[in-house]
């Protein structure tokens, strides 16, 4: 005997844990309770989709999508499984020591900083904050910007955009300010970096690297050391403002594969013939532009249409010569 369930008008439900609103709901950003929220239902729902898919349908940026994975894995509710994500239902999952004041167990800073150098992508990270700060920063300063990883939720390449802000856009060299800029991001709900730069834009506070990975649509790994030193040289050796490199950039629409090394070629032919403002890079620009066309149209096998013939003027002789005729013409 088989036991059917009848047709059923009322749409399902799912439940969801009063300890989520009261606990978890008033600490989180908006779209990251939005996001659990969809992902708790595709549980309980066992639906399967892609991280692209559940940002159509949300209508949420891929970037923050992944951010509030990480945000719910250091709050103990979501965990990956490979290529899954489990979803735990409060009701049944243990929270351990848990108060108001702590809402997740943390290692030890000292064990989990040497956990953390443990992984290239770490270490690739910490090195790119060396550079910006321009010296090696020690054990204490590493635990410090791991625990703003952790307290705010940044990625790196958010925590390495604000060290960028604070040492090479307005040369305050501190750390307090930098944690200052990522705790007024945090309070804004800036949880992505195309975010931040666009509220860097309103503010005129968008770096020339953070500008060179925007117009050539690259990612900050692609930023490796040489490269931010290659970048730094058109502003403090060859003194190129922010417009003149935009421009330069820009000259890599016709390339298969923009990148650093080709706008250096162009700013470097700029700067010896003497380029000083975007009126003269733009005169550059126009000027072989029209060459190029003169150049163009004065080919061999091109034809000047005009009452005139090439051979009018020619004397008998000439002509006769020039046909090869022996005869008379």
């Amino acid at each position: 005997m088989r036991f059917i369930e009848g047709e059923n008008l009322i749409p399902r439900s799912i439940e969801i844990s009063d300890l989520f609103f009261d606990v978890f709901l008033p600490e989180a950003n908006s779209d990251f309770v939005k996001i659990y929220i969809y992902l708790y239902y595709l549980s309980k729902r066992k639906l399967s989709y892609t991280a692209e898919e559940i940002a159509n349908i949300l209508h949420i940026n891929i970037d923050t999508i992944f951010n509030a994975i990480d945000y719910w894995m250091h709050q103990g509710l979501i965990k990956k499984d490979d290529d899954d994500l489990i979803i735990f239902d409060l009701n049944s999952l243990l929270i351990s020591n848990y108060n108001n004041e702590n809402k997740s167990i943390e290692k030890n800073p000292e064990e989990d900083l040497i956990d953390q150098n443990k992984n290239p992508e770490v270490r690739e990270f910490f090195s790119s904050c060396d550079f910006i700060i321009r010296r090696q920063t020690t054990p204490e300063e590493k635990k410090r910007i791991l625990s703003w990883l952790r307290e705010y939720y940044m990625d790196y390449d958010m925590i390495l955009h604000a060290m960028s802000l604070a040492y090479d856009i307005r040369q305050i060299r501190n750390l307090d300010y930098v944690e200052g800029i990522i705790r007024r991001w945090y309070d804004a709900g800036l949880t992505t970096l195309d975010q931040v730069i666009e509220e860097s834009d309103n503010e005129a506070g968008l770096s020339t690297v953070d500008l060179v990975m925007r117009l050539l649509n690259l990612s900050r790994k692609d930023i490796t050391e040489p490269v931010r030193a290659m970048i730094e040289t058109w502003t403090l050796e060859m003194g190129f403002s922010d417009e003149v490199i935009s421009l330069a950039c820009a000259q890599t629409v016709n390339i298969r594969e923009p990148n650093v090394k080709y706008v250096d070629a162009v700013l470097k032919n700029w700067f010896e013939l003497g380029v000083n403002s975007i009126d003269d890079a733009r005169k550059i620009i126009d000027d072989r532009s029209a060459s190029h066309d003169k150049a163009k149209s004065s080919k061999v096998g091109s034809f000047d249409y005009t009452d005139e013939r090439q051979t009018d003027g020619l004397s008998e002789a000439e002509l006769k010569e020039l046909l090869g005729w022996k005869g008379d013409l």
